[in-house]
């Protein structure tokens, strides 16, 4: 069980909030997910998981960028390849 450490932080103008030095050191990522519980912000670490890809494969995936893409027609298929590589 995690203990759970309370700090009176300082919020700038625009809403910014310094995460403690401790807390941000735990993770090897620089993004969070925010998610609003009633009165409560819950801040959660975001790490891309770059042992199965790359980070900017994951990105893609893990984004809506290329959703455009499913109301798309597939224009070739396996019969267009004229050599394998796998």
């Amino acid at each position: 069980m995690e203990t759970a450490i309370k700090t009176v932080q300082k919020m700038t103008s625009k809403g910014q909030v310094t995460l403690p030095a401790f807390w941000r050191k735990r993770f090897a990522t620089s993004q969070v997910i925010i998610e609003t519980k009633e009165e409560k912000v819950e801040i959660t670490p975001f790490v891309f998981p770059s042992a199965v890809a790359g980070d900017i494969t994951v990105c893609n995936a893990n984004s809506a960028s290329f959703d455009f893409l499913k109301d798309e027609p597939d224009l070739y298929n396996v019969k267009d390849l004229k050599k394998k590589y796998v």
